[in-house]
C-alpha cells in the first residue's frame, strides 16, 4: 500500500563565503560598489578583454554569486 512517506527533498542553500578566483574576486567587488552593470562596463574598469570577462561572468553565475538580467546587465546577490 506504499504507506511510508516519501523522503524529503533538502532545497540548495547559498553557499556564505564561496571560494572564488583572484579575477571572480576583481569583478565581485567592482559589481558590489557600482550595483546593475553591464559586460561592457565591468570589462572596462577591470581591464580585462569582453571574452574572459564573460568566462568569468559565467563562472561566477553558476557560483549563484550574481544573476544576468536581460541585455548583457549583471548584478550581484
Amino acid at each position: 500500500m506504499n504507506w511510508e512517506g516519501k523522503e524529503k527533498s533538502k532545497g540548495s542553500q547559498r553557499v556564505l563565503f564561496p571560494d572564488l578566483t583572484s579575477r571572480e574576486e576583481v569583478v565581485f567587488k567592482i559589481m558590489n560598489g557600482n550595483g546593475k552593470m553591464t559586460l561592457d562596463e565591468l570589462a572596462v574598469l577591470s581591464s580585462l578583454p569582453n571574452s574572459e570577462m564573460s568566462v568569468i561572468l559565467l563562472s561566477l553565475e553558476f557560483k549563484n554569486v550574481i544573476c544576468c538580467l536581460p541585455g548583457k546587465v549583471f548584478e550581484a546577490l
